[in-house]
């Protein structure tokens, strides 16, 4: 199929969505629909063209899915060209490393390029990706023009070296709209350079999200702990290879329902004893993400946070729940969302460790402080498909039968809406049996079950029976952001 005949049957599709169902005469894209079709106005087809542009996507990616439709027609290359939103993504890797492969790095091209793009942007906000820094050495009038429109830069991704840190801390005109920000630290910070460091971030008044990572073996949150007034305006923050002890230092500063990420954290400065425990935090979600299990008991053993809705604990090798529980023991927290990996049954006796069993799992969950729980995202290993047909089971059971087969007054989760199974195959011959039971024994209360791509597409059946209790059958990896 050609693109244009494609792009055309996406149009009818929208159409279809806006202005509602036609005859089923009408249903195959016919040439007396296609002036109808290309007779949408431009915001309309502009509001269609922007569906097919990934997230902060270059306009002069090679990847772009727009310069294909703007092959079309002239209409369709002019909707998209003049459209400021087209050239808000200021890029240059995206481009620059092939340029530097075919003909070399051209500083007049990396000029006219982001000329055209600043200009083409008009007023719209625009989010801005600088790396790599080896190029941009080269061109010291392109970062002035980037920084000429710095107050409209809201999302940024920057590895920040000596020199660029320092234009940045000296640019007086400040990123005022900058409230998304991803930043690579690469080189050893000298005393100065920290507090230029500092006083950068802590001047991004619009900043509530963010995400540091460091690529060089430096204690690089130890130098922006101090600032309180950065991570209390934060609503997301994302820390890479971060030692336990800061993570305990800037804990009590978040403010009320804010997320924290820690991902690859596997270092503690000092001793355990030497840790400070935070009393009291207003966090609200916190992930662990390739996280090895000390650091992960660490920042548990030694956080109260009340506040805590959202929890993951990913990766780990001997079971979490124990030292979860404890922690939400002490904070009297209730979650609403929980993700977690099941423990490997086969790790366990290579370890010859007694594996961890159902009856403890369903002990755990069915704890007070996850009666709330609404959204339940678990990893699960194909091979160990017992465990993972135990759960099911053990959800699928109505109110009569807890009792009798698990202990519990009653049903496990009972507020359960979204149930992801990630990893679960079809080493289980009966698993759409599975689920049909458990949409049916909680219809009403569940709402989705998500599930990996491996799994063959259920029958109509299995989606009638489910589409009947009012669940939605998801074939994703991706249930949400923790």
């Amino acid at each position: 199929m050609s693109p244009s005949i494609s792009v055309l049957r996406s149009l009818d599709a929208l159409f279809t969505a806006v202005v509602g169902p036609r005859p089923r005469i009408c249903h195959v894209l016919s040439p007396p629909k296609l002036p109808l079709i290309l007779s949408f106005p431009d915001e309309l087809l502009w509001e269609v063209f922007s569906h097919c542009l990934k997230p902060h996507m270059s306009t002069f990616s090679q990847d772009n899915q727009l310069w294909g439709m703007m092959r079309v027609c002239t209409r369709w290359r002019n909707v998209i060209v003049n459209s400021p939103y087209f050239w808000r993504h200021v890029s240059f890797s995206d481009w620059a490393d092939s340029e530097a492969a075919t003909s070399g790095f051209s500083k007049a091209k990396a000029w006219k390029r982001t000329n055209e793009q600043i200009m083409r942007s008009g007023l719209v906000p625009l989010t801005l990706k600088l790396i790599p820094l080896l190029v941009w050495n080269e061109a010291e009038e392109v970062l002035d023009m980037l920084l000429d429109a710095s107050d409209r830069i809201e999302f940024a991704v920057l590895s920040l070296d000596k020199r660029l840190l320092r234009r940045l801390h000296k640019h007086a005109k400040g990123f005022p709209t900058l409230w998304k920000l991803g930043l690579a630290i690469t080189e050893e910070l000298a005393e100065e350079e920290n507090e230029a460091l500092a006083e950068f971030l802590d001047g991004l008044s619009a900043l509530t999200y963010l995400h540091l990572s460091n690529q060089v073996e430096i204690d690089w949150v130890a130098i922006l702990v101090p600032l309180e007034s950065l991570w209390s305006r934060l609503r997301v923050c994302e820390l890479t290879e971060c030692m336990v002890d800061d993570v305990l230092l800037i804990l009590p500063h978040f403010s009320a329902g804010s997320r924290l990420s820690l991902i690859q954290g596997r270092y503690i400065r000092g001793a355990p004893d030497t840790l400070q425990a935070v009393k009291h935090t207003e966090l609200m979600g916190l992930s662990f993400d390739r996280c090895d299990d000390i650091y992960i008991t660490r920042i548990l053993d030694n956080l109260t946070a009340p506040a805590l809705q959202r929890l993951a604990v990913w990766y780990f090798e001997l079971p979490p729940f124990d030292t979860i529980s404890a922690m939400l023991n002490r904070s009297s927290a209730r979650l609403t969302h929980f993700g977690v990996r099941l423990p490997s049954v086969g790790l366990f006796k290579q370890r010859d460790l007694a594996p961890f069993s159902l009856q403890q799992l369903v002990a755990f969950f069915a704890s007070e402080h996850f009666h709330t729980l609404i959204e339940l995202d678990l990893i699960l290993a194909s091979r160990f498909a017992p465990t993972t047909m135990q759960l099911i089971h053990a959800l699928s059971l109505p109110p009569s039968q807890t009792a009798s087969e698990l202990g519990l007054e009653d049903s496990l989760l009972p507020k359960l809406r979204a149930l992801a199974l990630r990893g679960y195959d079809d080493e289980d011959p009966h698993w759409e049996i599975r689920l049909m039971a458990l949409a049916q024994t909680r219809e009403g209360v569940l709402k989705e079950i998500w599930m990996g791509e491996t799994l063959p597409a259920p029958s109509t059946r299995t989606r009638g029976v489910m589409e009947k209790c009012g669940v939605e059958f998801v074939c994703s990896w991706d249930m949400g952001v923790w």
